[in-house]
């Protein structure tokens, strides 16, 4: 008789998807946030939304790096800790 091979299922998040989906939620979530106010029109929305991206404010025709640095730092340090998590982990378990 053959004999049954042991196959467990899977949980489909690991912890490299649900690390991925934290780096995307941290580049997108400050665009999310100015385009869920609802104080704005969707041009002044837009326009926000294009300076938080690149920096450039299109009213002032302007260019302000920290507005670009504000945006950019939550995605920054998601992805400074989410690759360095199992970096550290397999230092750790090489010592051990």
């Amino acid at each position: 008789m053959a004999k049954k091979k042991n196959t467990r299922r899977r949980n489909g998040f690991s912890t490299a998807k649900i690390f991925g989906l934290l780096r995307n939620f941290a580049l997108v979530g400050p665009g999310l946030g100015v385009a869920l106010e609802s104080d704005a029109n969707t041009r002044d929305k837009s326009q926000r939304i294009l300076e938080k991206y690149s920096g450039y404010n299109v009213a002032t025709h302007n260019f302000n790096s920290d507005v670009l640095m504000d945006t950019y730092k939550p995605f920054f340090y998601v992805s400074l800790v989410t690759y360095g998590i199992p970096k550290i982990m397999k230092l750790v378990k090489g010592v051990i």
